[in-house]
Protein backbone atom coordinates (compact mmCIF):
# COMPACT_ATOMS: atom_id res chain seq x y z
CA UNK A 1 0.00 0.00 0.00
CA UNK A 2 2.59 2.60 -0.67
CA UNK A 3 1.54 5.85 -1.41
CA UNK A 4 -2.13 4.91 -1.88
CA UNK A 5 -2.57 8.49 0.01
CA UNK A 6 -0.16 9.80 -2.30
CA UNK A 7 -3.00 12.98 -3.19
CA UNK A 8 -2.40 14.23 0.61
CA UNK A 9 1.18 14.71 -0.17
CA UNK A 10 0.50 16.43 -3.33
CA UNK A 11 -2.49 18.60 -1.50
CA UNK A 12 -0.58 19.12 1.67
CA UNK A 13 2.48 21.08 -0.88
CA UNK A 14 0.11 22.60 -2.86
CA UNK A 15 -1.82 24.43 -0.11
CA UNK A 16 1.82 25.25 1.77
CA UNK A 17 3.27 26.73 -1.69
CA UNK A 18 -0.18 29.15 -1.56
CA UNK A 19 -0.12 29.38 2.46
CA UNK A 20 -3.02 27.62 3.03
CA UNK A 21 -3.50 26.06 6.11
CA UNK A 22 -7.05 24.29 5.52
CA UNK A 23 -9.60 23.51 2.73
CA UNK A 24 -12.66 21.02 2.30
CA UNK A 25 -13.95 18.44 -0.15
CA UNK A 26 -16.90 16.34 -0.78
CA UNK A 27 -17.14 12.21 -0.36
CA UNK A 28 -19.02 10.26 -0.39
CA UNK A 29 -19.41 6.26 0.61
CA UNK A 30 -22.38 3.70 0.41
CA UNK A 31 -24.61 6.48 -0.72
CA UNK A 32 -23.99 8.43 2.20
CA UNK A 33 -22.18 12.11 1.93
CA UNK A 34 -19.52 13.65 3.47
CA UNK A 35 -17.39 16.83 4.13
CA UNK A 36 -13.77 16.22 4.67
CA UNK A 37 -12.14 19.25 5.76
CA UNK A 38 -8.04 18.86 5.27
CA UNK A 39 -5.77 20.47 7.63
CA UNK A 40 -2.05 20.72 7.17
CA UNK A 41 -0.63 19.61 10.34
CA UNK A 42 1.29 22.21 12.52
CA UNK A 43 2.37 23.37 16.02
CA UNK A 44 -0.91 24.83 16.90
CA UNK A 45 -2.56 21.37 15.80
CA UNK A 46 -0.24 18.58 16.52
CA UNK A 47 3.57 18.24 15.88
CA UNK A 48 3.65 14.60 14.78
CA UNK A 49 6.50 13.09 12.63
CA UNK A 50 4.73 10.15 10.98
CA UNK A 51 1.57 12.27 9.60
CA UNK A 52 1.21 15.01 7.26
CA UNK A 53 -2.33 16.41 7.61
CA UNK A 54 -5.39 16.35 9.73
CA UNK A 55 -8.71 15.00 8.10
CA UNK A 56 -12.16 15.14 9.80
CA UNK A 57 -14.92 13.65 8.13
CA UNK A 58 -18.50 14.93 8.70
CA UNK A 59 -21.77 13.26 8.14
CA UNK A 60 -23.71 15.48 6.20
CA UNK A 61 -27.15 13.97 7.41
CA UNK A 62 -26.53 13.78 11.12
CA UNK A 63 -23.55 16.02 11.56
CA UNK A 64 -21.53 13.08 13.24
CA UNK A 65 -17.43 13.27 12.83
CA UNK A 66 -14.33 11.07 12.34
CA UNK A 67 -11.17 12.58 13.04
CA UNK A 68 -7.67 11.31 11.63
CA UNK A 69 -4.45 12.31 11.01
CA UNK A 70 -2.74 11.28 7.96
CA UNK A 71 -0.24 10.61 5.54
CA UNK A 72 0.13 9.33 2.16
CA UNK A 73 0.23 5.94 3.14
CA UNK A 74 -2.77 5.63 6.27
CA UNK A 75 -4.66 6.93 8.77
CA UNK A 76 -3.36 7.26 12.33
CA UNK A 77 -7.15 5.87 13.32
CA UNK A 78 -7.87 1.69 13.06
CA UNK A 79 -9.35 0.01 10.60
CA UNK A 80 -12.14 -0.84 12.82
CA UNK A 81 -13.06 2.83 13.79
CA UNK A 82 -13.06 3.69 9.83
CA UNK A 83 -15.55 0.33 9.18
CA UNK A 84 -17.98 1.50 12.40
CA UNK A 85 -17.82 5.22 11.61
CA UNK A 86 -18.85 4.14 8.01
CA UNK A 87 -21.54 2.06 8.72
CA UNK A 88 -19.39 -0.75 7.03
CA UNK A 89 -20.94 -4.28 8.46
CA UNK A 90 -17.97 -7.08 9.73
CA UNK A 91 -15.86 -7.53 6.64
CA UNK A 92 -13.48 -11.43 7.55
CA UNK A 93 -10.26 -9.60 5.88
CA UNK A 94 -9.70 -5.77 7.32
CA UNK A 95 -6.24 -5.74 5.31
CA UNK A 96 -8.42 -5.65 1.73
CA UNK A 97 -11.04 -3.38 3.18
CA UNK A 98 -8.56 -1.01 4.46
CA UNK A 99 -6.91 -1.02 0.69
CA UNK A 100 -9.54 -0.94 -0.95
CA UNK A 101 -11.19 2.01 1.57
CA UNK A 102 -7.76 3.90 1.10
CA UNK A 103 -8.05 3.63 -3.15
CA UNK A 104 -11.47 4.49 -3.00
CA UNK A 105 -10.95 7.63 -0.81
CA UNK A 106 -7.79 8.48 -2.71
CA UNK A 107 -9.85 9.31 -6.00
CA UNK A 108 -11.60 11.81 -4.16
CA UNK A 109 -9.09 14.09 -2.55
CA UNK A 110 -7.64 16.90 -4.88
CA UNK A 111 -4.54 17.94 -5.72
CA UNK A 112 -4.91 21.54 -6.24
CA UNK A 113 -6.34 23.78 -3.38
CA UNK A 114 -9.80 25.16 -4.23
CA UNK A 115 -12.41 27.63 -2.47
CA UNK A 116 -14.51 25.64 0.00
CA UNK A 117 -17.89 26.90 -0.80
CA UNK A 118 -21.74 26.66 0.81
CA UNK A 119 -21.84 23.91 3.23
CA UNK A 120 -18.05 23.55 3.60
CA UNK A 121 -17.06 27.06 3.81
CA UNK A 122 -19.51 26.99 7.14
CA UNK A 123 -17.33 24.06 8.86
CA UNK A 124 -14.21 25.39 7.27
CA UNK A 125 -14.92 28.86 9.01
CA UNK A 126 -16.17 27.13 12.24
CA UNK A 127 -12.75 25.42 12.16
CA UNK A 128 -10.36 28.26 11.83
CA UNK A 129 -12.55 29.92 14.99
CA UNK A 130 -11.81 27.26 17.39
CA UNK A 131 -8.29 27.20 16.05
CA UNK A 132 -7.92 30.76 16.94
CA UNK A 133 -10.70 31.52 19.94
CA UNK A 134 -12.38 33.63 18.19
CA UNK A 135 -16.17 32.33 17.03
CA UNK A 136 -16.65 35.96 15.48
CA UNK A 137 -17.82 35.79 11.90
CA UNK A 138 -17.98 39.35 10.64
CA UNK A 139 -14.92 41.97 10.22
CA UNK A 140 -15.62 45.58 11.26
CA UNK A 141 -12.02 46.96 11.87
CA UNK A 142 -8.15 46.30 10.88
CA UNK A 143 -5.27 46.38 13.70
CA UNK A 144 -1.59 46.70 14.22
CA UNK A 145 -0.44 43.91 16.70
CA UNK A 146 1.97 45.22 19.30
CA UNK A 147 5.01 43.70 20.25
CA UNK A 148 5.51 41.07 23.01
CA UNK A 149 6.80 40.59 26.31
CA UNK A 150 9.97 39.22 24.57
CA UNK A 151 9.74 43.24 22.47
CA UNK A 152 9.06 40.91 19.69
CA UNK A 153 6.79 42.24 16.73
CA UNK A 154 3.66 39.79 16.67
CA UNK A 155 2.23 39.06 13.40
CA UNK A 156 -1.64 38.16 12.99
CA UNK A 157 -2.01 34.10 12.92
CA UNK A 158 -2.34 31.87 9.99
CA UNK A 159 -6.45 31.03 11.14
CA UNK A 160 -6.39 34.95 11.16
CA UNK A 161 -5.01 34.89 7.93
CA UNK A 162 -7.22 32.41 6.17
CA UNK A 163 -10.48 33.16 7.80
CA UNK A 164 -9.93 36.71 6.54
CA UNK A 165 -8.88 35.59 2.56
CA UNK A 166 -11.96 33.08 2.51
CA UNK A 167 -14.56 35.85 3.86
CA UNK A 168 -13.34 38.95 2.82
CA UNK A 169 -11.19 38.45 0.07
CA UNK A 170 -10.94 41.65 -1.15
CA UNK A 171 -9.90 43.61 2.17
CA UNK A 172 -7.30 40.65 2.95
CA UNK A 173 -5.25 41.82 -0.62
CA UNK A 174 -5.61 45.64 1.01
CA UNK A 175 -3.48 44.14 3.70
CA UNK A 176 -2.16 40.72 3.20
CA UNK A 177 1.94 42.01 2.44
CA UNK A 178 1.58 43.49 6.66
CA UNK A 179 2.02 40.60 8.50
CA UNK A 180 1.44 42.15 11.74
CA UNK A 181 -2.09 43.87 10.91
CA UNK A 182 -4.83 40.95 12.22
CA UNK A 183 -8.63 41.46 10.81
CA UNK A 184 -10.73 42.04 13.98
CA UNK A 185 -14.02 40.33 13.58
CA UNK A 186 -17.61 40.65 15.57
CA UNK A 187 -20.94 38.23 15.84
CA UNK A 188 -23.13 40.16 14.38
CA UNK A 189 -24.45 41.18 10.70
CA UNK A 190 -24.98 44.37 11.56
CA UNK A 191 -20.91 44.49 13.08
CA UNK A 192 -19.90 44.23 9.51
CA UNK A 193 -17.84 47.31 7.98
CA UNK A 194 -17.17 47.31 4.22
CA UNK A 195 -13.90 47.61 2.68
CA UNK A 196 -12.97 51.33 2.19
CA UNK A 197 -14.56 52.69 5.77
CA UNK A 198 -12.27 49.83 7.59
CA UNK A 199 -9.20 51.14 5.78
CA UNK A 200 -10.27 54.78 5.88
CA UNK A 201 -10.60 54.34 10.01
CA UNK A 202 -7.10 52.18 10.02
CA UNK A 203 -5.43 55.33 8.34
CA UNK A 204 -6.67 57.75 11.03
CA UNK A 205 -5.66 55.63 13.67
CA UNK A 206 -2.36 55.48 12.50
CA UNK A 207 -2.36 59.56 11.62
CA UNK A 208 -2.85 59.90 15.22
Amino acid sequence: MDNILKNITVLRNDMKSKQWIITAFDFTYNNISYIVIFECLDKSIEKNKYYISQLTFINTENNNKLVTLANSIRFSISIVEIRRFFQVNYVENLGNFEEQFYKYFSNFIPTTFHRPTGEQLEHVINVLNNRDNDNNRYCYAVRRNGKSKNENQMKRTIYNDNKTRLLRPSLYDHFKNDKTISFCYKPLPSDEKDDNIIILNFSKNQNN
